[in-house]
């Protein structure tokens, strides 16, 4: 693990992760990791829709967004009777393992088992760049982000993380 980033990502499930994706598309020069305290990322959406991956809705705002990220990663969507967004494979482990390859691909650094206990903000008469310092549980040196973003999830699945 390095000591700096552009970007650090608290939150390896899907928001941490296509965010990863999505950063390191737009700016290929940045550097970007992604913080995960469980020892598996995407442990969450491996889960829903009962294992088929249940992605999105096939009403929601930005159906067109949501389908071309996913097929950008290799992964087709198809809507059910009542409107839910599947992949076509109904395999959530498969849409795991793409969407972690299309992260490691584009060179966004995972860490599993990395779990923030705190987090500082670094004051601009401290240093011009500000940013932020990360502190992980068992580790004394603090690693710098000059952009930090917060992908923790919500409370569906909390014995998940």
């Amino acid at each position: 693990m390095k000591n700096e980033y552009d970007v650090v990502i608290i939150g390896g499930g899907v928001s941490g992760m296509t965010a990863a994706i999505t950063l390191k598309r737009a700016c290929p020069e940045w550097d970007v990791a992604v913080f995960e305290k469980k020892e598996v990322f995407l442990k969450k959406l491996s889960l829903t829709g009962n294992g088929r991956c249940n992605i999105s809705n096939a009403n929601c705002g930005e159906r067109e967004l949501v389908e071309d990220f996913f097929r950008s990663v290799g992964i087709s969507l198809r809507a059910d009777d009542t409107g839910r967004l599947y992949p076509y494979s109904e395999d959530a482990k498969d849409v795991c393992r793409l969407l972690i390859k299309s992260a490691e691909n584009c060179g966004v650094e995972l860490y599993s088992e990395a779990i923030v206990t705190k987090l500082e903000t670094i004051p601009l008469d401290t240093d011009p760049r500000g940013g932020f310092h990360i502190f992980l549980e068992e580790d004394d040196q603090a690693v710098y982000a000059e952009n930090i973003v917060l992908a923790t999830g919500g409370k569906a699945y909390a014995n998940c993380g």
